[in-house]
């Protein structure tokens, strides 16, 4: 990541409800992350690239979705195409949504892979450098919400 500018909105009950962080990434692509607290769960990541489009959603049996670059929101072809899809899933999904869903699954498999590394002395799959990484563009976005500019990040 090479630089990033972020902007926080503010209300008057909370100092940052809403926190848009738009990035140039070092390969020259850009990301952008829209973060809020008070809004109901949406953990998303939308990849746009010349191909088309990729929904990934965490709270969803189906949460990955493509959409090719002439496929328009809410098309007759693009819906039955995903009724379809999550028709042919249902079964599958149906023992997973019981359990909690995929978030649930997710959370459980973390708190193993914790459990793992501490009883087995294993090493973690995320260690100090990506969480000093991760530290760093925190920071910088907090630095460019609060100066209104951008901030540079060296890697």
């Amino acid at each position: 990541m090479e630089k990033i500018f972020s902007y926080a909105l503010k209300s008057p009950q909370y100092e940052d409800e809403t926190l848009v962080a738009c990035a140039r990434l070092s390969g020259g692509a850009l990301a952008t992350g829209i973060f809020m607290l008070k809004t109901s769960p949406h953990n998303e990541l939308e990849i746009f690239g010349e191909k088309g489009r990729l929904l990934i959603s965490l709270y969803r049996y189906d949460g990955i979705d493509f959409f090719s670059h002439d496929t328009y929101p809410g098309s007759i072809p693009g819906r039955i195409k995903a009724s379809m899809t999550r028709l042919i899933d249902l079964p599958e999904a149906i023992p997973i949504m019981r359990q909690g869903g995929d978030f649930a699954a997710t959370f459980h498999s973390l708190w193993r892979h914790f459990t793992d590394c501490i009883f087995r002395d294993r090493p973690p799959a995320c260690g100090l450098e990506e969480g000093m990484r991760a530290l760093r563009i925190s920071l910088a976005a907090a630095e460019s919400a609060t100066s209104k500019l951008p901030v540079s990040l060296k890697t």
